[in-house]
């Protein structure tokens, strides 16, 4: 019996460490890289596009990037996300080639927007939007107005404030929280007469 004993003992001395090991591990890593895989994309910007775009870009990327005194998309402190998440600003997206999108292809926005892999390969965790569901016609909409010459999108020297990720945030990202996977097939917008699909359209993207 002592013996069973002192076996289990050690597995479970065995568990803790590797459990310790793990978790110290993910606490160093932080938030994991992925490698940025091509992607194909011909951006076809038109006055409708950007119209477009702007509405878009109001509804799913404002509440976080614009800053209401200067009306631009530099980012600021997100205070709406949890604070288990810990410390999360919102980056600046205007077109200025140090702090901002200036020096990003419009590949590497789509596959932020679809995939949520930055740039540099660094994931970005679910409290920034994602879509992948989203028309291919949309998503050139939104990348065309990032890319005009609206107030909103103008380049701004602001420099981002970095997040502070909390544990739960890492941890999640190592073992929960994933890239989503990029769309095989172009993306077409619902039919507007069928109000069912075109309803289901806006309630998911």
């Amino acid at each position: 019996m002592k013996k069973i004993i002192k076996v289990v003992g050690k597995l479970l001395l065995i568990l803790v460490v590797l459990i310790g090991s793990y978790l110290v591990y993910v606490s160093v890593r932080g938030i994991p890289s992925y490698e940025a895989q091509p992607v194909s994309f011909t951006l076809q910007s038109t006055p409708e596009a950007i119209a477009r775009g702007g509405k878009l870009v109001g509804m799913l990327c404002a509440n976080c990037h614009l800053d209401d005194e200067s009306g631009k998309l530099v980012g600021g402190r997100m205070f709406d996300a949890p604070a288990e998440f810990g410390e999360i600003y919102a980056p600046n997206i205007t077109q200025d080639n140090e702090y901002g999108i200036g020096e990003w292809s419009n590949e590497d926005l789509v596959r932020l927007l679809r995939t949520g892999i930055k740039k540099d390969g660094v994931y970005s965790p679910p409290y920034m939007v994602k879509l992948p569901g989203l028309a291919d016609s949309d998503m050139n909409a939104i990348v065309s107005f990032l890319r005009s010459d609206n107030e909103m999108v103008i380049a701004s020297s602001i420099a981002d404030q970095v997040s502070k990720p909390s544990f739960l945030t890492k941890l999640l990202c190592n073992i929960e929280w994933k890239p989503l996977p990029y769309p095989e097939d172009l993306i077409t917008l619902p039919d507007e007469n069928d109000t069912l699909a075109l309803g289901k359209y806006l309630a998911n993207n």
